[in-house]
């Protein structure tokens, strides 16, 4: 697994036995590093990070000496829930000569016809609107459905559970069909689907595994104005919060896989790692853990089962 190749010369620091070790030092494997030892400080924990996938950890926790306020409560509100008062991403837009630029063209150029002119659209959609769309699909498919009509509640789970369930299009019920197949078995182009896709902001509900009911559900009722914030001091302030929280210590580097067991009469995993130097092999090292929780990237995690 040459791809996995880190660079932290501590290897001592990794115990030949612990609870749990993490693979990969992104944001999902540090967090999970987190939560485990708020939940039970007296656990042993380790984290592997793994190839350069991670230059978030490399560049901004382990070469940024600028101090800030890392109070790991606060970050994880900011993160999660943010709170009243929180900079606005548009704010600091407005701020910036990229929005002084936009507002000129759009001043210059005013009434474009941006999203027709930019895809292959036959005569009769070109005046529709990504909403028009969405709008006409479903109104077909209650004409199709009299009974579910009369349905009193217009929004909610258990609106968009029976419409899922209850409603058919062409004998099949609608939790069979995917958004994009039905709007193309209405007669709507891929081009124009495509362009409702990229217009909606939410491409995974056009996928063949996501069913029609539950997209509609996310298109419809997310909000049109929703708030999007930042972090006061960026993102990188998160990861550096949870290093701090975690230990650096516990986070360990020049590493390759070499292999992941499972033995059944211990409940453990033996985990071979071999650290190196200057990327070569210097010494194999096996670790037994009680659990393992993978934070890498698919692509890299089929990788890892194959070794």
């Amino acid at each position: 697994m040459s791809n996995l190749m880190v660079a932290y010369p501590e290897m001592e620091s990794l115990h030949r036995t612990v609870d749990a070790l993490v693979i990969g030092a992104g944001l999902s494997g540090l967090y999970s590093a987190w939560r485990l030892l708020k939940s039970n400080p007296e656990l042993s924990v380790a984290v592997v990070a793994v190839n350069r996938d991670e230059e978030l950890t490399d560049v901004d926790v382990f070469q940024n000496s600028e101090t800030v306020d890392l109070n790991v409560d606060r970050i994880i509100r900011q993160f999660g829930r943010l709170t009243t008062g929180q900079p606005c991403l548009s704010a600091k837009i407005e701020k910036s000569n990229v929005y002084e630029k936009s507002r000129q063209w759009a001043n210059i150029h005013p009434g474009c016809k941006i999203w027709s002119e930019s895809f292959y659209l036959r005569p009769q959609e070109r005046s529709l609107t990504p909403q028009a769309m969405i709008s006409q699909l479903f109104s077909q498919i209650i004409q199709k459905n009299p009974g579910f009509g009369a349905y009193s509640m217009t929004s909610g789970d258990d609106f968009w559970q029976k419409f899922n369930e209850k409603c058919e299009w062409k004998g099949r019920a609608i939790e069979g069909w995917s958004l994009w197949e039905l709007l193309s078995d209405i007669g709507y182009s891929d081009e124009s689907i495509t362009l409702l896709c990229h217009a909606s902001g939410f491409n995974s509900a056009f996928i063949a595994s996501v069913s029609a009911g539950v997209a509609y559900q996310l298109l419809q009722e997310f909000p049109s104005e929703y708030p999007i914030a930042t972090l006061v001091d960026g993102l990188s302030t998160l990861s550096r919060t949870l290093i701090q929280e975690i230990g650096r210590e516990k986070i360990i580097e020049s590493t390759v896989f070499h292999s992941l067991e499972r033995n059944i009469e211990y409940g453990q995993y033996p985990l071979t790692l071999c650290f190196s130097d200057s990327n070569k092999l210097k010494e194999k090292k096996k670790i037994y853990t009680k659990s393992v929780i993978i934070g890498i990237k698919n692509k890299e995690l089929d990788l890892f089962l194959k070794c």
